[in-house]
């Protein structure tokens, strides 16, 4: 079946181009082959953040999959990836911020920046934005949230500079300087605009003693650091 497929080729018997053709087969050759699908992207969404060792693997058999071309299942479309990713990890905790759930979610933001990278699963720099956002509304969960991005701007901090349209103007909700806790306003602005509000705020974050951890200030400092400035922010 579909599992013993992605064995083999885990442990170095098959090529991902023969494992891309065996699963997609297996998976068409089932009773319900959408359902199946998904059961099986769900397992790779898994299998991404829990096995580093074979995550370079992992990502290369998705790549081989999104070449193969349309049948019943539209295969470069990687269909179920991104609604399943986002059921699983982009439900961000509230309340305590665990050093073991820091971590699980910096592993989380490298897998979601190396399938930006790389064109797959339907990914895009809006995924950041949305984090980036969270960290300047000072949202409970805070602590997980830097180490999220954090991971996302070593992975993919380049590119994102380099795909992000200065000019383009977007509506992003900001906190009120002095209103009550959790009192926001939605700002209207350009995407340079909101960059650099955004890397104001990490530079912000790292300086409030009483905030955060000692580790999660340190990785907004190199956040800041990461956030190149955008040419046309004012």
């Amino acid at each position: 079946d579909d599992v013993d497929c992605l064995i083999d080729y885990l442990e170095g018997n098959i090529t991902a181009e023969e494992a891309a053709l065996s699963i997609t087969q297996v998976l068409l050759d089932e009773v319900n082959p959408p359902t199946q699908l998904y059961r099986f992207m769900g397992l790779l969404c898994e299998a991404l953040v829990e096995s580093k060792h074979d995550r370079e693997k992992l990502l290369e058999l998705l790549a081989a999959i999104k070449r193969i071309p349309p049948e019943e299942i539209n295969w470069p479309a990687l269909p179920g990836l991104l609604p399943l990713w986002s059921d699983l990890y982009r439900l961000h905790t509230r309340g305590p911020n665990g050093w073991e759930l820091r971590r699980r979610y910096e592993e989380i933001g490298t897998v979601e920046a190396t399938l930006y990278v790389r064109g797959l699963g339907g990914v895009t720099e809006n995924w950041v934005y949305e984090l980036l956002n969270l960290a300047s509304l000072r949202r409970p969960g805070l602590d997980v949230v830097i180490g999220e991005i954090h991971s996302w701007l070593t992975v993919a901090g380049t590119k994102l500079v380099k795909d992000l349209d200065p000019d383009e103007v977007r509506n992003w909700p900001r906190p009120v300087l002095g209103g009550q806790p959790g009192q926001r306003l939605s700002v209207e602005a350009t995407m340079a605009q909101h960059w650099e509000a955004w890397r104001r705020s990490l530079l912000q974050i790292s300086e409030e003693r009483d905030f955060l951890t000692d580790e999660a200030r340190r990785l907004a400092r190199e956040c800041h650091a990461m956030m190149q400035r955008p040419i046309q922010a004012q």
